[in-house]
């Protein structure tokens, strides 16, 4: 009788230690097939271990390395609109000085921190639409172009460069209107 290359056999026991049930295995298999050695014996545990490990470990890189992007994109949208609301802060402490609404100057620094955000959001679930039929085989257990997944995503970004803005939007309407650079005249001093 030949066998497959690879041949599992599983026994299921009421025994505290499945190991223990081993040596009485063997002796059933080789009472049914003399040539055949189990080479391993291992619980169920082991066994699923062994066969969802790699795909465990490339779940948890892709994970650290979407929350590394996730992190570096909010410090650059942090970034981006902090030097925004520095190079605006003659504007802005002229706009507090003529009686400007804190309130209306933090929006104003949001939607200008936020607006880029959104064209790229547009723009990147144009692409994830037209990328992710090349990307269906390796999926589990997600449609390409799935509008939970994909509203979710955008989502987090959305919030995480809500965040980012915050700071500079604070930062914006505590701005004395006295302490703001005053434009060069161009007139020698």
């Amino acid at each position: 009788m030949q066998t497959p290359p690879e041949c599992f056999f599983l026994l299921r026991t009421v025994a505290d230690d499945p190991l223990t049930m081993t040596h009485a295995a063997a002796g059933v298999i080789a009472q049914v097939d003399p040539e055949l050695s189990p080479d391993h014996i291992g619980t169920m545990e082991e066994h699923v271990n062994k066969t969802v490990g790699q795909p465990r470990l490339r779940t948890l890189l892709l994970l650290f390395f979407a929350g590394a992007a996730l992190l570096l994109a909010a410090v650059g949208t942090y970034g981006v609109v902090a030097h925004a609301v520095v190079q605006r802060t003659n504007e802005i402490g002229i706009r507090m000085a003529l009686g400007a609404d804190a309130t209306r100057v933090a929006v104003m620094v949001l939607a200008d921190g936020l607006r880029p955000v959104a064209v790229g959001m547009l723009l990147g679930f144009v692409a994830a639409a037209l990328l992710t039929r090349f990307l269906a085989s390796v999926l589990y257990q997600v449609k390409p172009g799935d509008p939970e997944i994909l509203s979710s995503a955008g989502l987090v970004l959305a919030v995480v460069a809500a965040i980012a803005c915050l700071s500079p939007a604070r930062r914006a309407v505590h701005i004395d209107p006295t302490a703001a650079p005053q434009p060069d005249s161009g007139a020698p001093r």
